[in-house]
């Protein structure tokens, strides 16, 4: 691996391990939980804000979490779907 490359390696894994030492290393299924028992209802698209995430990149965290009955559907909004904590 050029140098470069590994340079920026060493850098991503110290920024991991630093996140994982202060505790904030948090799972997008958590992320997202948290922000909607936070905010919500919301919609995917506002939460698509808050994750600093386009939806694609989260939204199978949502179906998981509406499977496990953590959250459900709460009407619409703007013709988005809300969602809460179950």
């Amino acid at each position: 691996m050029p140098n470069t490359k590994r340079k920026m390696a060493d850098t991503s894994l110290q920024a991991f391990q630093q996140k994982k030492e202060e505790g904030s290393l948090e799972s997008d299924k958590e992320k997202v939980m948290n922000l909607i028992k936070e905010l919500g209802p919301i919609t995917s698209k506002e939460l698509q804000m808050w994750m600093n995430k386009p939806k694609h990149k989260f939204s199978g965290r949502i179906t998981k979490l509406q499977e496990l009955g953590a959250i459900q559907s709460h009407g619409k909004k703007n013709g988005h779907k809300q969602w809460v904590k179950a």
